[in-house]
């Protein structure tokens, strides 16, 4: 007993110090250091080396003379020494090019767990692409501003108009294909830091803007300091901490929902990931009480789900699906293993792992091509508790990765509408499978590389666009001043119209 309690204790202790050394190290970590530029340009070649020896689609949607020449403009572009945000934007500025939404440069290690521990500051309004040359005011950081409501258009700030801001934002962030959905709802999630990153500049903010009755404004805004705001620092932590829910139930709630509306003329589902969160027995679950219920209507909401394992997405399609199909066409690789080609000073993250696994799941095929064994090719027969009523699922630009694939697997079923905006993953392919962190170790970025490219269906067009909605709608300023969640009403709308109807 004495000696499982000291064992306890040490767990505990252990803990808590590595908890205290991580909180020590934010705490004395610095935005604004800067990298010299010599150091910059060796990630860079890091990074194009990498891509080169190890990417499955580089050519997909270029050709190698415009991959060479994005690299020949980033070179060119470090000029000076550099902070890690304006080093992040300049590599995925650069591998916008290749239009793989799993090809990225992430912050390195330390910076990311310091912008996910502050508070946000800076430019102090939270703005949502609207369209492509709209920004509609969601929230201001200042709780007494009165002028900037729920809902003002914005036109313009500091000179450049809402157009040119959501084009150089939306650059920051690379996307599969030719879908710009997915890099306009990013920047809609969190606008005030992807400003603040790419104009580190801005102490102040000319901001010109519209009102509901059309009438234009010019108002000028501070800095926004976060520890300056009094009914920030009016909250008690300790009371914040009392009234949290345990993190298991966060983590559940935040990964998925059922409803059932009280007529039992539709159900909603809402899946905000297909990872290892998401248990497959919870779907079983729930597919199970629709049928015994007899519910003749399915919202399926996966507006906010980013994808995860290829296996949760391929269970929910085979819960839609009345007859065989095939979910994924092919599954392939041009490469044996992973490489670190000379000259790139990278560490790769499971990089042994990766390997013994490429080297037991793929066979080579006569074309030279290595196929991915699981998954690829295969017939899949619906589920026992399939739904047979009609299916309405909501897409928005973060419906990505292995939520492209479910939506191209159904999208076109007698029973099934999509309803929503193009998905930001893209209805022909992707690339993913394994997507290790390789860590460019003179600046501690990240870049994203995935190992397989995926193609859905080969009869397709390969034209760069995400899985295009059967009824699109998207917010308005109206609506976002009204706080009304257009995609689900109109789901909700047709249903009542049908009342259970077969959907034309």
């Amino acid at each position: 007993m004495r000696k499982r309690k000291n064992f306890h204790f040490f767990v505990l202790f252990t803990l808590i110090w590595l908890v205290g050394c991580k909180t020590a190290e934010v705490n004395h970590f610095s935005p604004y250091k800067k990298y010299p530029a010599s150091a910059v340009k060796q990630d860079l070649q890091s990074m194009e080396l990498m891509l080169k020896n190890n990417h499955p689609s580089l050519y997909w949607y270029i050709d190698s003379v415009a991959l060479a020449d994005a690299f020949k403009r980033g070179y060119i572009a470090i000029k000076d020494s550099m902070t890690e945000p304006a080093i992040r934007n300049l590599f995925n500025e650069v591998l916008m090019v290749v239009r793989c939404g799993h090809t990225s440069v992430q912050h390195s290690k330390i910076y990311g767990r310091y912008i996910s521990w502050k508070a946000p500051s800076g430019f102090p309004l939270s703005l949502k692409i609207a369209n492509d040359s709209s920004l509609v005011v969601t929230a201001s950081f200042n709780r007494a501003d009165s002028v900037f409501r729920r809902g003002t258009s914005v036109l313009s700030i500091n000179g450049l108009s809402a157009k040119k801001l959501i084009d150089t934002l939306s650059s920051l962030i690379p996307g599969d294909g030719y879908s710009r959905s997915f890099s306009y709802q990013l920047v809609s999630n969190n606008f005030s830091r992807f400003y603040n990153s790419r104009f580190p500049g801005d102490s102040s903010y000319h901001i010109e803007l519209s009102d509901s009755a059309g009438n234009t404004q010019n108002i000028v805004r501070g800095f926004y300091n976060p520890y300056a705001d009094t009914a920030l620092r009016t909250v008690s932590l300790r009371k914040v901490k009392k009234l949290a829910p345990p993190a298991q139930i966060i983590r559940k709630e935040t990964t998925r929902s059922f409803w059932v509306d009280t007529s039992g003329q539709y159900s909603i589902l809402r899946f905000n990931t297909f990872s290892h969160d998401l248990k497959k027995r919870y779907i079983k679950k729930k597919f199970k009480y629709l049928n015994a219920h007899k519910i003749p209507n399915l919202i399926i909401d996966l507006r906010n789900n980013g994808g995860g394992l290829i296996a949760n997405s391929l269970l929910l399609a085979r819960m839609i699906h009345d007859t065989s199909f095939v979910y994924i066409d092919s599954i392939v690789t041009p490469y044996k293993k992973l490489t670190v080609p000379a000259g790139a000073d990278v560490k790769v993250k499971k990089k042994i792992w990766i390997n013994i696994a490429m080297k037991w799941l793929h066979k080579k095929q006569p074309d030279g091509l290595r196929k991915f064994l699981p998954f690829a090719g295969k017939n899949y027969r619906p589920h026992k508790y399939r739904f047979d009523g009609n299916v309405y699922i909501l897409t928005g630009g973060l419906s990505f990765s292995a939520t492209s694939m479910f939506l191209a697997s159904v999208k076109g079923l007698p029973r099934v509408a999509l309803v929503g905006e193009e998905s930001g993953g893209a209805a022909y392919g992707n690339n993913g499978i394994f997507i290790p962190d390789v860590i460019l170790l003179h600046t501690g970025l990240r870049m994203r590389l995935p190992m397989y490219r995926i193609i859905n269906n080969h009869r397709s067009v390969n034209n760069g666009r995400g899985v295009l909605p059967d009824i699109e709608i998207k917010a308005d300023a109206e609506s976002i001043r009204q706080n009304i969640d257009v995609k689900m009403r109109k789901a909700e709308a047709i249903i009542l119209e049908k009342k259970g109807s077969v959907i034309e």
